[in-house]
């Protein structure tokens, strides 16, 4: 399937890479297609993710082990860190709770920047260095 990105200018459509979309255009020459449209956001990458599931939520688990808190799994360590640093404060007729808030739609920025909250919490709360990626993400 290709994946073309460009820019609309005054109502034009510039793809970028010109050989790149004439090559996807031959391989689905006769063929009906179908095309959409929608503005491009610049969400993580691959490496990205998989350091997180990797490396730092593997870290997690591991840290709070060694204080004595027993997590189930990877995915409650996950659960655990998203409540602490993504969950937002919600208002009831009966009171007030966090709600945490999704990784999958963050920008690289924020995902990164999340990864690094994280990285900086368990060495100054819980003296546990989490090994860092060779290449940026």
């Amino acid at each position: 399937m290709a994946k073309l990105l460009g820019n609309i200018e005054q109502g034009v459509l510039h793809l970028d890479k010109a050989w790149e979309t004439l090559d996807a255009l031959r391989e689905l020459d006769g063929k009906r297609v179908e095309i959409s449209v929608k503005e491009w956001k610049n969400t993580r990458r691959n490496r990205a993710n998989r350091f997180y599931w990797g490396v730092v939520i593997p870290s997690v688990f591991k840290a709070f082990a060694d204080v004595g808190i027993k997590l189930v799994n990877h995915e409650q360590a996950h659960e655990a860190v998203r409540l602490k640093f993504l969950s937002v404060e919600v208002e009831t007729k009966e009171g007030s709770f966090r709600v945490p808030q999704s990784t999958t739609t963050m920008k690289v920025d924020e995902f990164a920047n999340y990864i690094f909250v994280i990285i900086e919490y368990l060495r100054d709360y819980y003296n546990y260095n989490v090994p860092l990626p060779k290449d940026k993400f």
